[in-house]
């Protein structure tokens, strides 16, 4: 098997430190076996501007050199499966936004990228659809927030509360 460094994360937004707290709990507690590999969770967690920002991300504990952060090569897809499976079984979850992919929200977290910040973003490209399917593969947002910024003809049903922008191979 291939072993490459892959910072693999889901960065969530969340209106407060309980919904936040609800949902790293979950990940603190949640393992999966992938073949001989434990796939395992690490988060942090950061309070910026009224919102709670959480940073989850997933990494198997078979890579020698460097166990943390780091995915195989031919498991990110399942990864991405499991992570998708999860969120859809999850619609009581109370987030404004998540979004997982590969090395996605490192910058975004570390720099607090707000719902403000996103929703900026999301409005002015509004007029694209094809912006969107492009730029944002992977990025689940509530239903209420999406209509509220007539942007939900560019989502699709996630679960009863979210809709998202699918992967194109999934």
């Amino acid at each position: 098997m291939n072993f490459v460094a892959y910072n693999y994360d889901i960065g969530i937004s969340c209106p407060d430190e309980q919904s936040a707290f609800e949902i790293y709990s979950f990940f603190d507690e949640y393992h999966e076996n992938l073949e001989e590999y434990f796939l395992s969770f690490e988060y942090s967690v950061k309070n910026s501007s009224q919102e709670w920002l959480i940073r989850i991300i997933p990494y198997t504990d078979n890579y020698e050199a460097h166990p943390e952060n780091l995915i195989v090569e031919e498991f990110v897809p399942e990864v991405r499966r499991l992570m998708h499976q999860v969120f859809t079984q999850h619609p009581q979850w109370n987030y404004y936004y998540a979004w997982f992919g590969l090395e996605i929200y490192y910058d975004e977290f570390t720099h607090g990228q707000l719902l403000s910040d996103v929703l900026d973003v999301l409005t002015h490209q509004r007029r694209s659809e094809r912006r969107y399917r492009k730029s944002y593969k992977g990025f689940i947002l509530q239903n209420i927030l999406a209509e509220h910024m007539g942007i939900a003809q560019a989502f699709e049903h996630f679960n009863t509360n979210y809709c998202w922008i699918p992967y194109d191979k999934f």
